[in-house]
């Protein structure tokens, strides 16, 4: 229940540096619960770009060392594979963006053409949506009651409108904080210009290091301990200690 116990929810970010809190759209891959994989082979001996594949589910084959004909366009190593997954185009909250910089010449002359030492990701929250009769798989009203009490670490609710500034997002949603991914500007992210307040996102950041393990703040108990005693009856959890 952010939008009631915030001053404000959202506000419009200052220049166009996308940063922690920002909303933005970016593909979100499916979790697949047995990941699937694209069996590529070369389909001759003479031909180092065409090839032929199959689909078929991890298993212990998979990702060993194996005595295939190289495919040049894929550049394949010996115990590499392609794996494959459905994804779709959500809003997501950016949860941390800022990376240290290679300043010091030596580590920069160590890391000559190690492009991978040297990526500069944001890591992403995707927000998923909540039940009705358009969206039937999304999260069910119960469920809804106890994340916008802030009781289950992994989620966060986020309302469509800030009713004090009048921003809005397209929907409301569940941030969805074990589906965390990592992302660069060219994976296809697009800003909203929109970001949470410094309140909310406080609240946000508190539930990621509980998320990790850390003790629940002493602010963090305090707002779920309001939440809990205005929540209906029907949706009251057992109080864990």
């Amino acid at each position: 229940m952010i939008e009631e116990i915030c001053s404000s929810c959202y506000e419009k970010p200052q220049g166009n540096r996308v940063g922690l809190g920002h909303f933005v759209w970016c593909p979100v891959p499916h979790l697949e619960e047995v990941p699937r994989i694209l069996d590529v082979e070369r389909a001759s001996n003479e031909d180092h770009y065409a090839s032929k594949f199959r689909i078929t589910q991890l298993s212990g084959d998979h990702f060993k060392s194996k005595s295939k004909l190289p495919v040049k366009a894929l550049a394949l190593g010996k115990t590499e594979e392609l794996l494959i997954s459905k994804a779709k185009k959500r809003p997501c909250l950016v949860v941390a963006c800022d990376n240290t910089s290679y300043t010091d010449k030596t580590v920069a002359a160590e890391l000559h053409g190690r492009r991978h030492l040297q990526d500069s990701p944001m890591i992403l929250a995707p927000i998923y949506g909540i039940a009705s009769p358009e969206n039937e798989t999304g999260f069910p009203p119960v469920m809804v009651a106890r994340i916008r009490a802030l009781l289950y670490t992994q989620f966060f609710f986020v309302p469509k409108t800030c009713p004090t500034t009048g921003i809005a997002l397209a929907k409301e949603g569940i941030i969805r904080l074990d589906r965390l991914f990592p992302a660069s500007p060219n994976r296809g992210i697009s800003p909203m210009n929109i970001k949470l307040t410094e309140e909310p996102l406080d609240l946000l950041m508190a539930m990621l290091r509980a998320r990790f393990g850390a003790p629940p703040s002493d602010s963090l108990r305090a707002v779920q301990e309001i939440l809990y005693e205005v929540l209906p009856d029907d949706c009251r959890p057992p109080l864990i200690n």
